[in-house]
C-alpha cells in the first residue's frame, strides 16, 4: 500500500504539469497572443526555427517546465508555420530543443539531477545548466543543417 502511495503521488504531479501547460496553452491561444507574435513578427528575417527556439527559451525560463514550455510554444508557433510553410517536423525539434535549455532551478530536471548525483547547487548550476544549454543550442544548429538538407 505504501508503494502505491508513493507512486501515486509521483504521478500525481506529472498529471498536474500536463493539465498546467494544456490549460497555459489554452489561454495563449484564446488570448489571441499566437496570432500577434506571428503578426508581430511577420516582417523580421529571421528563420522560423530560430523565432520558435527564441520563444521557448524565453517561456522555459519563465516557467520552468519543459513539458509547458512545448505546448505552450507550439500554440504560439502553429499560425506561423503554418504561414511560412516551414517543415512542421523541424519545428517540433526546435522547440523541442529549446525546451530543456538552462535547466533552471524551477525545473524538476534541476532538483533530481542534483540529488541523484548528491551534487552541490552551485556545482549543479555549472555543470547541469550549462550542459543543457549546450544541447539546446546544438539542436537549433542540427535543426538549420537539416533544413538546408531537405530544404
Amino acid at each position: 500500500m505504501k508503494m502505491t502511495e508513493e507512486a501515486l503521488l509521483s504521478m500525481g504531479g506529472i498529471i498536474f504539469i500536463l493539465g498546467g501547460g494544456g490549460a497555459f496553452k489554452q489561454v495563449i491561444i484564446d488570448s489571441g497572443m499566437a496570432d500577434y507574435i506571428a503578426h508581430f513578427t511577420q516582417g523580421w528575417n529571421i528563420s522560423p526555427f530560430v523565432l520558435g527556439w527564441i520563444i521557448a527559451c524565453i517561456i522555459r525560463l519563465a516557467v520552468g517546465s519543459a513539458t509547458v514550455t512545448v505546448l505552450t510554444t507550439s500554440a504560439m508557433m502553429a499560425p506561423i508555420v503554418k504561414e511560412t510553410g516551414v517543415n512542421p517536423e523541424l519545428m517540433v525539434l526546435a522547440i523541442g530543443t529549446a525546451s530543456i535549455a538552462f535547466a533552471p532551478p524551477s525545473d524538476v530536471s534541476f532538483w533530481m539531477t542534483k540529488e541523484y548525483l548528491n551534487l552541490t547547487i552551485g556545482q549543479t548550476v555549472r555543470t547541469v545548466c550549462l550542459m543543457f544549454t549546450l544541447i539546446a543550442i546544438y539542436g537549433l544548429l542540427g535543426v538549420l543543417l537539416l533544413n538546408m538538407m531537405v530544404g
